[in-house]
């Protein structure tokens, strides 16, 4: 005795669907790794700037990058 209960393949039961028949999370999944892509870009283009900001004024990095994020903080990557 077999029942079938509907389900689908790769889709989730009773899942919220868009108009397009793609599931409604996937567009909040794709804003997140958008700000995570952007949040890492940001901070590997601004370190990579301090780096040669302290090079090029002979003092060490750590103290630069420190400065530089509290300077920043993290309005920059809009975290709350």
């Amino acid at each position: 005795m077999s029942a079938s209960i509907g389900v689908r393949v790769g889709r989730v039961l009773n899942s919220p669907e868009t108009s397009a028949g793609e599931p409604l999370g996937s567009d909040v999944s794709m804003q997140i790794a958008k700000h995570t892509l952007i949040s890492g870009g940001t901070i590997l283009a601004i370190g990579t700037l301090t780096a040669l900001l302290a090079q090029k004024i002979k003092i060490p990095d750590i103290p630069v990058f420190l400065f530089v994020g509290m300077a920043i903080g993290p309005q920059v990557l809009r975290i709350n």
